[in-house]
């Protein structure tokens, strides 16, 4: 786990107020920062271009929003889990 997803994860137990985070909003928290974070890169030779594109890959970011959209509609009446889920949605890594 990266030091981004673990102070997303903070951010998640903070919010929700709990130590047992779901382990579908602990993946979702670890894509998001990853996938916060390597679009935001640049791009400046073929190489480094090829390497963002990777991991943008890797991390299905192009999936993203929909997880998201799911897992507030499966959390739906839980309102601490909604908002760790609404403060991880701009996390980055460190």
């Amino acid at each position: 786990m990266t030091a981004g997803a673990a102070a997303a994860l903070l951010v998640f137990a903070s919010a929700a107020g709990a130590q047992d985070i779901p382990p579908d909003l602990k993946a979702y928290a670890e894509r998001r920062a990853g996938c916060n974070y390597w679009p935001s890169e640049p791009a400046y030779d073929k190489t480094r271009k090829a390497e963002i594109q990777h991991h943008v890959r890797e991390l299905r970011c192009d999936t993203i929003d929909r997880e998201e959209a799911k897992l507030n509609a499966r959390y739906h009446g839980q309102p601490a889990l909604l908002e760790a889920i609404a403060n991880a949605h701009d996390a980055m890594p460190d």
